[in-house]
């Protein structure tokens, strides 16, 4: 299995979507894309409006970013399977990018990590 990995140094950039918290959900989706080749329509797939649905008013515990994670990975195998231009991704939502003061502060914090570049075999670490 061959590991991507993110940065410059090998032709693929990192573009990220500005995050919005009316809700306290705060979604990071980050695009991996091979250089020259950014997509146009860099899009969230409706994972905000899924999260904000079934997480609103939730506290934010080990179980609710377990939720979080399955409710993103669910919504994009659905997008993978459809062959819409999506091809990898990785969700990271745990005590590393929700610390005491975020989760004191009554958010949620899901980084998505999106490759929309076909590398076979290949898989996205952090």
């Amino acid at each position: 299995m061959n590991t991507v990995t993110f940065g410059s140094d090998n032709g693929i950039l990192l573009e990220n979507i500005e995050p919005t918290s009316k809700s306290g959900i705060i979604l990071h989706m980050w695009y991996m894309y091979a250089g020259g080749d950014k997509p146009t329509n860099l899009v969230d797939f409706g994972l905000k409006e899924l999260l904000e649905r079934q997480l609103m008013f939730e506290i934010n515990n080990d179980v609710t970013r377990d939720k979080a994670i399955y409710l993103c990975h669910k919504r994009l195998c659905e997008v993978v399977v459809k062959d819409l231009g999506l091809h990898n991704f990785y969700i990271l939502c745990d005590k590393s990018n929700n610390p005491p003061a975020v989760v004191d502060n009554n958010e949620l914090v899901v980084d998505v990590y999106l490759s929309t570049i076909n590398v076979p075999g290949s898989k996205i670490y952090q």
